[in-house]
């Protein structure tokens, strides 16, 4: 759905043009995020149950962008 939304430009929605629906859009893209997060976070808590340093650790590693 984001990456849809981030889309938009290629099928000639612009803000310029299009700028209500462009508000409704981006707010409907921040509420899917947040959701999304939710989500991760209560999917994390179901898998790691306990609090791991060794494992956060791993996830913070991977998760560091150009490394």
């Amino acid at each position: 759905m984001t990456a849809a939304i981030n889309d938009l430009s290629i099928y000639g929605i612009f803000y310029g043009n299009y700028p209500e629906l462009v508000k409704v859009l981006e707010a409907a893209k921040d509420h899917c995020k947040t959701e999304l997060k939710k989500s991760k976070e209560r999917l994390e808590s179901i898998n790691y149950p306990s609090h791991d340093e060794g494992a956060e650790a791993v996830i913070q590693q991977y998760m560091q962008k150009g490394t």
